[in-house]
């Protein structure tokens, strides 16, 4: 037994003696021979007694590893406590503790139940910020700084308003295509004009305001404008001024004007920028063919380019083109509406872009006005039932020959939600024009003429259309009506 024990144990056994003798004169060999005398000798030892029980001869070999695993572990924690000692207690950077001191200050700020007046801690804040090696606006770049700038600016006093205010003045169009500073952008035009809604404010007050919104949109001219509104971030800014209650109607007119009008025939133009609509411009009698077609060819140009940078969300793009829609020829819009008619459900948020769906409509492809069909899908009901966009589902119902498709989709739709149609203000006129369609007596002039607008690309015979849809929709309007 002690024999057994002892090979198994103290040594490699027989496979790695014969391993060992294998092994020839090379490096491994000369390992495997250390190995092979290493268990002679053990093996040698448990015979002669020396080595002791199995059990004396494992437990010495638990007690000098523990020992050297005491030992290891011993030497490590001093290398620890002796790089402790080098090191010392860790120190914030100057950059790191004016970070966390701002943090505080944000949370205490932000928090309604908190123990200092807003503006002291505002105050606070602008110290702590007037400290650093870069200026403002490279600070609202990161999300911190622009949550920090936004809480000043709401909580803070006219005089920090006005202090934050002439501290980006400068900046501006920049901050403005910033990720993060276009939202500080709109922060400043909101606050910069607001009193408190419980009183009227004074007349020192609205020079102050008149003031600040003059140097904040004075910074949006000219090349600075364009550079903006082709931004991702820089468009949301602009949309913001145009339909900001403090900006005037002119003021919005004017950078319409910047945008949507050529320079070569703007300065050639009697009247002021900004003093006439847009499209009375576009309509007016003195306009030279020349100008007509510089005009309209920058109008697409424009628009092209907000289709490029994915500017279609935004309800001043939607202006320009409902512009060009209303002057642009056959061709310009068929060219127009196979770049746009894959983001045309943005432009159903706003009237100006409706009204530029239903021209886009009519010169649409059939693979086109499928593809339309199909993003509104689950939305028919709702768009029925809206201001703006019950005249779009007519013209779909007008414009569309697949009618199994409207079927499908949009009647569908109308049929599961028939009890709140038939009887809203608008829902219920798509469905009079299936059974009536041009009715004056239901549709007022404006109604009639958008839906009466030219569509080359539908072949089907309007008589043939509405005779589909009706045979489709009369059976579930007939049961809800006599439910009624």
């Amino acid at each position: 037994m002690a024999k057994k024990g002892g090979a198994g144990k103290g040594g490699p056994g027989k496979k790695a003696l014969k391993k060992g003798k294998q092994g020839g004169g090379g490096k491994k060999g000369k390992v495997k021979s250390r190995g092979r005398s290493k268990a002679e000798k053990k093996a040698g030892g448990a015979k002669n007694g020396k080595g002791g029980s199995k059990g004396a001869g494992k437990g010495k070999g638990k007690a000098a590893a523990e020992k050297q695993g005491v030992k290891r572990k011993a030497e490590a924690i001093a290398e620890e406590v002796e790089e402790d000692g080098k090191k010392g207690k860790k120190t914030l950077t100057p950059k790191r503790q004016r970070r966390k001191e701002i943090t505080k200050l944000y949370s205490e700020l932000i928090n309604p139940g908190r123990s200092e007046k807003a503006d002291v801690i505002v105050k606070q804040i602008l110290e702590i910020l007037a400290e650093r090696s870069g200026n403002l606006a490279e600070y609202c770049s990161k999300q911190l700084g622009a949550r920090v700038v936004e809480a000043c600016l709401k909580w803070g006093t006219r005089q920090q308003r006005r202090e934050l205010l002439t501290s980006f003045k400068e900046h501006l169009p920049k901050m403005a295509q910033d990720r993060y500073g276009h939202q500080v952008v709109l922060k400043i035009l909101l606050y910069s004009s607001r009193t408190s809604a419980e009183r009227k404010p004074t007349e020192e007050e609205k020079k102050a305001q008149a003031q600040n919104l003059r140097e904040i949109l004075d910074r949006f001219s000219g090349k600075n404008l364009h550079a903006t509104f082709y931004h991702r971030y820089g468009c949301k800014v602009i949309n913001g001024i145009y339909y900001s209650d403090a900006v005037s109607a002119r003021e919005k007119r004017r950078i319409l004007h910047d945008i949507a009008i050529p320079q070569a025939v703007a300065l050639k133009r009697p009247e002021l920028p900004g003093s006439r609509p847009l499209r009375q411009v576009l309509k007016a009698e003195d306009l030279t063919k020349q100008q007509r077609q510089d005009v309209q060819q920058h109008l697409l140009e424009a628009a092209e380019r907000a289709i490029d940078k994915e500017l279609l969300g935004y309800d001043i793009v939607h202006l320009i083109f409902q512009a060009l829609c209303e002057v642009a020829s056959e061709s310009q819009l068929t060219e127009l509406a196979e770049k746009c008619m894959a983001g045309a459900p943005y432009l159903l948020s706003s009237k100006p872009g409706a009204e530029a769906v239903l021209r886009l409509l009519g010169v649409a492809n059939a693979k086109q006005r499928k593809a339309f069909c199909r993003d509104l899908k689950g939305k028919f009901s709702a768009l029925a039932q809206n201001s703006v966009d019950y005249v779009v589902m007519i013209r779909l119902a007008t414009t569309v020959d697949d009618t199994v498709l409207l079927v499908k989709g949009m009647i569908a739709e109308f049929i599961k939600d028939l009890d709140d149609i038939c009887f809203d203000k608008y829902g219920h006129k798509v469905l009079t024009w299936m059974l009536r369609p041009g009715d004056k007596h239901y549709f007022s002039p404006y109604e009639c003429d958008c839906i009466s607008l030219s569509a080359p690309t539908s072949l089907k015979a309007p008589e043939t259309r509405q005779q589909e849809l009706v045979r489709a929709v009369k059976p579930a309007l007939r049961a809800v009506l006599l439910k009624k």
